[in-house]
């Protein structure tokens, strides 16, 4: 579902200054796959 290049964006972005704000998120990578699927709705 996920893209490699998705998740390897997510890590440069949690090991940057701009996710100093970022604490207890859950991150959700899977291409929008549950956003356009009837999982948890």
């Amino acid at each position: 579902m996920a893209d490699p290049l998705e998740i390897a964006k997510l890590a440069v972005y949690l090991a940057s200054d701009d996710s100093v704000c970022a604490v207890g998120a859950d991150f959700l990578i899977d291409g929008g796959v549950t956003a356009i699927s009837g999982v948890g709705a």
